[in-house]
């Protein structure tokens, strides 16, 4: 079935077709991986029947994973995205927020849901007195007790699971408030891309199978990269010979992740994070 994929041997697509939506399949994930470079239009269609029945984030990443693992299915994906009412406000939500939980949102598909969601993907303005009100609302009303609902909704838990053992995609934030600057804080979490910390810095590499590794660069050479897995957490070396492309730069936090969130949510995310080694 593998081959069948990297070979395009298009005269087994039906019968790797049943295999991949049969959920009773033993090889159902090799038959779906070999789908999406064979008929990536039909596994995209049939994730999205799938994901806009799922009641929350956790039960999209799953089938987000699958489905973004070659380069063929995100190309797939996209275009389906931009078709007007693909997906109703509530499971675009769930999808955008399970982008963010994998670490698989980017500047083309992260828009499209929000759109889709009924939020602004515009980020304000990045000013001095914008973040000194959000300091002043998280200090004067600002719950932590409602952020902490909020953190853990918005998927942040997926990357951040305050306590060092546990956080092994982002930077542990168990201690946040005591080294960094509320003020900074702030500016992290909604410009996310101004500061990106060091061994945190995306990187996409795409193999010569089609396959997607999506992760943060530890070290590169001429002759290969070291890509942190967002998944597992472990270093994988990757020679350059097998890749076809590699994109390094900026962070896997993405863009608009507090588009969603009025002044008083900000207010009390704020008042959480700020509350965190206290």
């Amino acid at each position: 079935m593998r081959l069948s994929g990297l070979w395009q041997a298009r005269a087994y697509t039906d019968r790797i077709r049943k295999l991949a939506f049969d959920e009773s399949a033993a090889l159902r994930a090799t038959a779906f991986e070999a789908l999406l470079a064979l008929d990536s239009d039909a596994a995209v269609a049939h994730q999205l029947e799938r994901l806009r029945t799922v009641a929350a984030p956790k039960d999209a990443a799953p089938l987000l994973s699958a489905l973004l693992a070659k380069t063929e299915g995100r190309n797939a994906f996209e275009k389906a995205l931009s078709a007007p009412d693909v997906l109703n406000a509530t499971a675009a939500r769930n999808v955008l927020h399970a982008l963010n939980a994998i670490g698989r949102a980017d500047a083309k598909l992260s828009p499209l849901l929000m759109k889709l969601a009924g939020l602004n993907p515009a980020l304000p303005a990045y000013t001095k007195e914008y973040v000194t009100k959000v300091v002043k609302d998280a200090r004067t009303y600002g719950d932590p007790v409602e952020g902490k609902k909020i953190y853990e909704s918005a998927g942040c838990v997926a990357c951040h699971l305050p306590g060092a053992a546990q956080s092994k995609i982002g930077p542990d934030l168990s201690a946040i408030s005591r080294g960094l600057p509320i003020e900074l804080i702030v500016t992290e979490l909604v410009w996310p891309a101004l500061n990106v910390k060091e061994g945190y810095e995306a990187a996409t590499v795409t193999l010569k199978d089609g396959s997607v590794v999506t992760g943060f660069k530890q070290t590169e050479t001429v002759e290969a990269i070291a890509i942190r897995d967002l998944a597992t957490g472990t270093v994988r070396s990757l020679p350059r010979t097998d890749t076809t492309e590699v994109k390094i730069g900026g962070t896997v936090m993405p863009d608009g992740l507090t588009a969603g969130m009025d002044e008083r949510q900000l207010a009390h995310l704020v008042s959480y994070l700020m509350g965190l080694g206290q």
